[in-house]
């Protein structure tokens, strides 16, 4: 077992003495379970950066992988290192945050290999071959090729069109990778002060926006990765057309 499952364990381990220790005390034993629960889910959920990081990724992708990764650990951390009463409330957050991860690292891979196609040979030779059909159908003498060349350059444009949908697909990617990074970043503060909250009593406010913030994410991700993936599977029906 490593250090940081080693870490982990520790206070998930609490996390269910604790569950019991307050059933015993207020005779409200369904809390043993459900703090046994919670704890189980944590430990689950531990994180396990190392081995996660897509493969052939290129110094700067590995880079914006590795800072998620890292962030979505010390998120793990608050929240297992949280009072049980915030842990139980929770744990679907925690749930989130592991898929939210997981989308993200997907989508960095998937950024990485649009952006290599954008900057390939193949991308630049579809101009000049757009410019050399729209000669050759200029020039044509025959009625029926002059058509089969206009046909031709009307695909061509097709597919252009659809790389420069691919161009702004993957700008939007970028700024929603920046903004899920940011977001949870915010997470964090977010989680910090719910231990501030729960100390006082009051920590209901803070637990509903960490949900909302997390909700919308995973709502955001999933569009953009629909979108994205549709568009770039389209261009590449075309390229094997």
């Amino acid at each position: 077992m490593g250090r940081d499952s080693k870490g982990l364990l520790l206070p998930s381990a609490l996390m269910a003495v604790a569950g019991a220790v307050t059933a015993a005390a207020t005779a409200e034993w369904w809390l043993a379970p459900v703090g046994l629960a919670a704890a189980g889910l944590f430990w689950v959920l531990r994180p396990r950066a190392s081995s996660e990081l897509p493969s052939g990724l290129d110094a700067a992708h590995r880079f914006r992988a590795q800072r998620l990764l890292e962030t979505r650990d010390r998120l793990m951390g608050e929240l297992d290192s949280a009072p049980a009463v915030v842990k139980e409330t929770l744990a679907v957050s925690a749930i989130r945050v592991r898929d939210l991860s997981q989308k993200f690292l997907r989508l960095v891979a998937k950024h990485q290999e649009i952006e290599g196609f954008l900057r390939s040979e193949a991308d630049r030779q579809g101009v000049l071959e757009r410019e050399q059909l729209r000669r050759q159908m200029e020039s044509a003498v025959d009625a029926i090729a002059r058509d089969r060349f206009r046909a031709a350059l009307a695909a061509k444009d097709a597919q252009l069109k659809s790389r420069d949908e691919l161009r702004r697909g993957l700008d939007r990617l970028d700024g929603e990778l920046a903004t899920i990074q940011a977001s949870l970043d915010n997470v964090i503060v977010q989680l910090v002060r719910m231990k501030s909250a729960e100390a006082r009593g009051s920590f209901e406010s803070e637990s509903g926006q960490v949900e909302k913030t997390l909700g919308a994410l995973t709502s955001e991700i999933d569009t953009v990765a629909e979108t994205l993936e549709s568009v770039y599977s389209s261009e590449s029906r075309q390229r094997i057309g």
